[in-house]
């Protein structure tokens, strides 16, 4: 992969980690193309651009990333928080 960093910059380190991106439509963000999120990630679960929401995504357009984000965390196998005890404290093991 060509490395288009600027050569004075130190190397990043690759996200290796599952990755999910909701790309904003605010210009300049709705031009950068998905392959700079690839040279960042190296497991990108799941991409999108909705056309949809600016700047302030999550405020603009809340259900949309609820969405994106639970689609996301089931896709890596998250089925939800641990069950709690009756006070609503997760009881200790």
């Amino acid at each position: 992969m060509e490395d288009l960093d600027c050569p004075r910059n130190a190397k990043r380190p690759t996200i290796t980690v599952p990755v999910a991106v909701t790309q904003s439509c605010e210009p300049p963000l709705d031009l950068f193309p998905r392959s700079i999120a690839e040279r960042a990630a190296s497991d990108i679960c799941q991409y999108s651009a909705p056309g949809r929401g600016g700047h302030f995504l999550p405020f603009e357009e809340p259900r949309l990333i609820a969405h994106e984000l639970g689609a996301f965390m089931r896709s890596i196998g998250w089925s939800g928080p641990p069950r709690s005890g009756r006070d609503g404290l997760h009881s200790a093991a």
